[in-house]
């Protein structure tokens, strides 16, 4: 399986968490589409042998954009790449920009999957993070959905947030699961350097949960969402039975993806080298270099194989059903068993990690200490590299 990612990097305003590459300054927006589609035309005779399964539309804001330039984007798309009839497309949307004929537009343009971030149901802790929309603004905009014809729904939210309560978190996720949605993926706050959330906690201006309270968030969400009906399959990830995000598991998977769009990232084999790349993150310099008609990446690297092991290793076990080990033998021509035998032993003793039906998988308590883990193996490669 192989996916396309398109990256749109323009928002209404950041959020105060945020550290994507994302702009409130929407002045180039026309000349970004355009390089957009046109650099998806430069790839077209590169990767024209190549089936993609899924295109996923992240940003930024993309529902920020005129709902025809979504659909000419994916136009391109289409006349570039060989994308299944059956491809799973997804747009990531805020609930400030969601209408009813934006989501008729989106259907109509094949669009089959729709991810909406509302962090929070509680007022308070949205505009502490700097978020735009209100509860009655996000529920609003459910409503549009669930007058939609697109069936398949995420919502996005966040725990470990300022003047977030364990009990307003459980508040917030009892109201999730009364969505109508089939898929929820759930957060915990990393705290970037260089956002506003971040100096104004160095600045005594806000403070954050405990890391216990925090533990407590992660449990009970775990407990609310599958009682609900909802499975978790990732570290961070909650659907309904068939609703898992195929976009996220191939990458999950290290399987190969492009990425369209300034500071998107690519992972491709290529001449039988495993190999990642990454977009300029300057607006500027991307549609600039497209323009000139060249790939616009500016970082790419070869991985060696020992490396792949690790990254599939590590992206792997982030799946509650981890690691299929015929696939690994397939992919690398070694038994991970043979290769991990020590370290993994004694993850098993520790019952952190399970060796069952061909799987290697964390336990429930592996999946919270799963840094520590993946850090073994990390070790373990960076001591036996030729």
């Amino acid at each position: 399986m192989a996916g396309i990612y398109i990256h749109i990097p323009y928002c209404q305003r950041k959020c105060a968490y945020c550290d994507f590459v994302s702009y409130a300054d929407q002045s180039t927006l026309g000349a970004y589409v355009d390089a957009v589609k046109s650099e998806a035309e430069l790839y077209s005779q590169m990767l024209a042998w190549k089936r993609f399964d899924t295109v996923f539309i992240g940003g930024g804001t993309p529902s920020i954009l005129p709902a025809e330039s979504i659909a000419a984007i994916l136009d391109a798309v289409r006349r570039s790449f060989n994308v299944a009839e059956s491809a799973e497309i997804t747009i990531e949307c805020n609930p400030c920009s969601i209408t009813d004929e934006k989501l008729a537009a989106y259907y109509d343009c094949s669009i089959n999957r729709i991810s909406v971030g509302m962090q929070s149901d509680d007022d308070a802790v949205l505009k502490a993070i700097g978020r735009l929309h209100t509860k009655a603004v996000f529920e609003q905009a459910m409503n549009s959905i669930a007058k939609s014809s697109i069936v398949n729904r995420n919502v996005d939210i966040m725990y470990g947030l300022p003047l977030q309560t364990t009990g307003g978190f459980i508040r917030t996720l009892k109201y999730a699961v009364s969505l109508p949605i089939n898929h929820i993926s759930a957060y915990s706050l990393i705290l970037e350097e260089g956002t506003p959330l971040f100096d104004r906690l160095n600045s005594d201006q806000t403070e954050l949960p405990s890391e216990d309270d925090c533990a407590d968030m992660e449990e009970e969400c775990h407990r609310i969402l599958c009682d609900a009906g909802f499975t978790r399959y990732e570290v961070s990830n909650y659907a309904k039975p068939g609703y898992q995000c195929r976009h996220n598991l191939n990458y999950w998977d290290n399987g190969e993806y492009i990425g369209l769009g300034v500071a998107a990232h690519s992972a491709i084999r290529a001449e039988k080298q495993w190999t990642r790349f990454s977009n300029f993150t300057d607006v500027k310099a991307y549609i600039d270099r497209v323009t000139m008609g060249i790939v616009p990446c500016k970082d790419v690297m070869t991985i060696d194989k020992r490396e792949e092991m690790f990254e599939s290793i590590m992206l792997g076990l982030r799946k509650t059903d981890g690691i299929r080990m015929d696939d690994f033998s397939k992919r690398f021509g070694v038994d991970i068993m043979d290769e991990y035998r020590d370290v993994i032993a004694k993850f098993v003793y520790d019952k952190l990690l399970y060796c069952r039906e061909n799987k290697l998988f964390c336990s429930p308590r592996g999946m919270s200490v799963l840094n520590i883990i993946t850090e073994a193996f990390y070790e373990h490669m960076t001591a036996t590299e030729p």
